[in-house]
């Protein structure tokens, strides 16, 4: 049995042939070049966040569900939602 990490890319694979992904030793830290007040922030999570307009995310598939979800930066906390509802 291989790791989690191949164990996973192999699940994925199976609804997703084409996907890779890069696994880094270490973290690069660069410093922040402006204030965070004049940056753009993208958050990338598993969290299974979703605008309460979409379908949420398909919980129950054994493989889980690969899809995505873009919120704008305007979203406010009521426009969101999770699809399994321990977050918010």
């Amino acid at each position: 049995m291989g790791s989690l990490l191949d164990q996973t890319r192999d699940a994925i694979r199976k609804t997703y042939p084409a996907f890779e992904y890069a696994a880094f030793d270490q973290t690069v830290i660069a410093p922040l070049g402006k204030p965070v007040s004049e940056c753009r922030l993208a958050l990338i999570t598993t969290g299974g966040l979703h605008l309460t307009t979409e379908p949420p995310f398909d919980t129950k598939h054994p493989d889980g569900d690969c899809s995505y979800r873009m919120l704008p930066g305007s979203v406010g906390l009521s426009a969101a939602a999770e699809s399994d509802g321990n977050l918010i």
